[in-house]
C-alpha cells in the first residue's frame, strides 16, 4: 500500500526564503498538470515552459504558497506592491494575466470570492527530484564572442583607414579656410 503524500502547506520541509517566498515549499511543485520550479523561476505545462512576467510570477508563488486559502485583496496586494499604492485595477489585471498563462484551467484554479479576495483552487504536491521535467537547455552562446571579435577584427581597421582618407582630404583642400577671406 502507498502512503498519501501529503499537500505542500502541510509538509515541514526547510527552504530558504528568498528562493521560495515562504519556508515548507518544496523546489518544484505540481498543481493541475502544470509544474513550478521556484529555483528558476519556471513554469512547464507538459514540458513546455510557459513564460510569466514578473508580477504574475510573484502572484503564482504567493498562491501556490497557501494553497486553498481564501486570500484577501489586501493581502495579496500588500505581497505583490509592498511599498507601492496601487488600485484593485492592478491586481484585477495581474489575476486576469495569470488565468491567462494557465490557459484553460485559469479561471477554475483562481476562484473569486467576490468582495472577499482569491482562492487558488489545487492541490499542489512536491515534485521528487528525479521525477522533475530536466531545465530547459539554453542556446549555446560561446559562439557569439567570437563572432563579436571577428566583428571587431574587420570593423576597427576599416574605421581607421576611413578616418585617415578623411583627414588626408581635409589637410589637401583645407589649405586655405573655406571662412577667411584674403587680406587685402
Amino acid at each position: 500500500m502507498s502512503e498519501r503524500q501529503p499537500p505542500v502547506n502541510e509538509r515541514n520541509q526547510p527552504a530558504p526564503a528568498s528562493s521560495r517566498g515562504r519556508a515548507g515549499i518544496a523546489a518544484t511543485v505540481q498543481f493541475a498538470g502544470f509544474q513550478f520550479d521556484f529555483e528558476r523561476g519556471q513554469l512547464r505545462q507538459g514540458g513546455t515552459l510557459i513564460p510569466l512576467s514578473p508580477k504574475p510570477d510573484a502572484l503564482l508563488r504567493f498562491f501556490l504558497a497557501n494553497p486553498q486559502r481564501l486570500i484577501s485583496k489586501t493581502e495579496l496586494m500588500d505581497s505583490l506592491w509592498p511599498d507601492v499604492v496601487v488600485t484593485h485595477d492592478s491586481l484585477v489585471h495581474c489575476i486576469g494575466e495569470l488565468r491567462s498563462r494557465l490557459g484553460d484551467h485559469g479561471a477554475a484554479l483562481i476562484a473569486t470570492s467576490p468582495r472577499r479576495g482569491y482562492m487558488f483552487d489545487a492541490e499542489v504536491r512536491p515534485v521528487q527530484p528525479d521525477r522533475a521535467d530536466p531545465p530547459a537547455r539554453r542556446p549555446e552562446t560561446a559562439a557569439a564572442p567570437v563572432q563579436r571579435n571577428r566583428w571587431l577584427a574587420v570593423a576597427a581597421p576599416l574605421c581607421v583607414s576611413a578616418i585617415g582618407i578623411a583627414l588626408a582630404i581635409y589637410m589637401a583642400s583645407g589649405r586655405r579656410s573655406p571662412g577667411r577671406l584674403p587680406l587685402r
